[in-house]
């Protein structure tokens, strides 16, 4: 599978999503994208998220080491790396975490998890 891409054009930010691909490989994909060296040790994670800026804009990488098959803990898991892409984006964007700001960080975390999940029901209806 290749990474799920999207554009979020209400805060500018590139999304990718890796499921089971290997460090090699999302390594080349960031550096031929964005020509940015991406040296990150995921070997001993269940998922991970980073962000950066680069010559084509802010970006965020959602990495999911294992294959997505729906399960509450495999959800929990991207919900939780979700999490962080709405903290590296809203942070990023100076819209601080508190009280009267905790709707948009949910609504976002939310509008997230809907993309991706989507996007990885539909890849396990096909590989079915």
């Amino acid at each position: 599978m290749t990474p799920y891409t999207f554009y979020d054009e209400l805060y500018g930010v590139n999304y990718h999503l890796f499921v089971g691909k290997s460090e090699s490989y999302i390594k080349k994909f960031v550096n031929k994208t964005y020509d940015v060296e991406f040296n990150l040790d995921t070997s001993d994670m269940e998922g991970c998220c980073c962000a950066f800026h680069s010559a084509k804009g802010f970006t965020v990488l959602i990495i999911l080491n294992s294959k997505f098959d729906g399960s509450p803990a495999l959800t929990a898991i991207l919900a939780h790396e979700c999490y962080h892409a709405v903290e590296f984006v809203l942070r990023d964007r100076g819209v601080a975490s508190n009280k009267s700001t905790s709707e948009a960080w949910a609504y976002y975390l939310s509008y997230l998890m809907e993309k991706f999940l989507i996007r990885l029901s539909s890849l396990r209806k096909r590989t079915k």
